[in-house]
């Protein structure tokens, strides 16, 4: 009879326990997850979509180029190869279309708006994530590298990195904005 009600009294005590654990695990989840929302929700408000609104006014516009579009094309350039006797570059040939970069510019609206992308994060960095702050300092480097190399064809064209920002912020903002902004 004793083990009895001791058995009875560790299973209720281990029910208990167990019980606890479950609700106390299950109200961190969603203690963090409103945390995370709220995180992300300044993220959105505070960095990304005051920074695609400078774009509201510049126009962005990339382009690339297919040098060999046409597979007689391919094939002339894979025959050069043969000729050649290098078999390997003939077969690369064959289904290499020979795309260029991509390249963009600023068409209208004045210059890439860097100095006004940093200063909305100047006081936001703890909204910011990594990957933008990654960006910012490439896209500030590229300039001054490029001012090295000497003057551009363009003066509107964007860096490589300058380009990789716009595309962040964009693609960001969209992402975000379908998580926070009703009507969707």
């Amino acid at each position: 009879m004793i083990l009895g009600v001791a058995g009875t009294f560790v299973t209720l005590v281990g029910g208990a326990v167990a019980i606890y654990r479950v609700g106390h695990r299950r109200g961190s989840k969603d203690a963090r997850r409103s945390l995370n929302d709220e995180s992300l929700r300044k993220r959105y408000e505070v960095v990304y979509a005051p920074m695609d609104a400078l774009f509201l006014t510049r126009h962005i516009t990339s382009s690339s180029a297919v040098m060999a579009p046409y597979v007689s094309m391919r094939i002339k350039r894979a025959w050069v190869e043969l000729r050649k006797g290098r078999l390997r570059k003939a077969l690369v040939a064959i289904s290499d279309r020979r795309r260029t970069k991509e390249s963009a510019e600023v068409e209208f609206g004045g210059a890439f708006p860097l100095k006004d992308i940093q200063q909305i994060l100047t006081g936001n960095e703890a909204y910011a994530d990594e990957t933008l702050l990654r960006l910012v300092a490439h896209a500030d480097r590229s300039r001054y590298e490029a001012a090295v190399d000497g003057p551009r064809d363009y003066p509107n064209a964007l860096t490589d990195e300058e380009f990789e920002l716009f595309r962040h912020i964009a693609a960001t903002r969209v992402r975000l904005s379908e998580v926070f902004v009703a009507d969707r």
